[in-house]
């Protein structure tokens, strides 16, 4: 662990030994979705369990403002204004999310939900949806798959929970964020520019890092996380924590991260959706 990595883990100690986390009602989702027609939007939250039994979650941080230096086309002269998170609100720029967005509405949202992940994730050993483990309708867990635990329609959106058990390749996937998670122009490029780091976190950080930053996390990925995902978790998980929800602030301008940094225009856009 590195000497800002301590810091950061003091500081939040000290903060949280006087600050409880605020906690929001809990609503229970909508209805199961039919994950073999399309839909427009999709929202994936992954989860693996370690030896010790902690719950560990991906996220994917939206590209930072300022921070792609886009591609000067020859002959128009101009480079894009967007140095943000493409084809996203500047103001969820810097923020951790789900996986997904904007669905591919010729393939169904099972396939739609892999894809995002895969391009969010720049996985290099990429999720294969007929591969998917239904849990729903094999009745049991798939060690070596990666597993469907629910799919529900909220919000006009897709939000899926899969289950990786194979701990160790989750971890290779979305390394711990206090290891230093995975950020870099790979993942701005295979993210069609949406997405520069991906990470996982145990339920008590990301509640930590919400209420001390407050807007770390998008204030949708937090609803659903609350209303839809949360109560589709095993009885274990909500043992622990049903009664402490994720704290909803309303997104009101980008977010310069204090993890895991990036430099100004670190992202070079030297062809067309190529970075370096």
């Amino acid at each position: 662990m590195n000497s800002n990595t301590k810091d950061l883990t003091n500081l939040l100690e000290e903060y949280f030994s006087k600050v409880q986390p605020k906690i929001q009602p809990k609503v229970q989702p909508n209805k199961q979705l039919n994950i073999f027609k399309s839909i427009g939007k999709t929202a994936s939250y992954i989860y693996t369990i370690d030896l010790s039994g902690v719950y560990y979650f991906a996220f994917a941080r939206k590209v930072p403002f300022n921070t792609r230096k886009r591609y000067i086309d020859p002959h128009k002269k101009t480079a894009s204004l967007n140095t943000g998170a493409a084809k996203t609100d500047k103001k969820y720029c810097g923020k951790w999310t789900s996986f997904g967005g904007s669905a591919n509405k010729h393939i169904h949202a099972l396939k739609a939900a892999i894809q995002e992940i895969n391009e969010e994730g720049c996985l290099i050993n990429p999720f294969i949806a007929n591969n998917v483990n239904i849990k729903w309708e094999n009745k049991t867990i798939d060690p070596q798959k990666l597993n469907l635990m629910s799919a529900n329609s909220y919000n006009n959106v897709g939000i899926f929970l899969f289950y990786l058990k194979d701990y160790e390749r989750f971890f290779n996937m979305f390394p711990k964020l206090k290891d230093g998670g995975r950020r870099g122009p790979q993942i701005v490029q295979s993210s069609h520019g949406e997405i520069d780091a991906v990470c996982s976190l145990n339920y008590k950080e990301i509640l930590d890092y919400q209420n001390f930053d407050k807007t770390m996390f998008i204030h949708y990925a937090c609803e659903s996380f609350n209303k839809v995902i949360k109560p589709n978790l095993p009885d274990a998980f909500q043992q622990r924590w049903n009664s402490k929800d994720l704290s909803i602030y309303e997104d009101d301008k980008p977010r310069t991260p204090f993890e895991l940094k990036v430099k100004p225009y670190e992202y070079v856009e030297y062809e067309k959706t190529k970075y370096k």
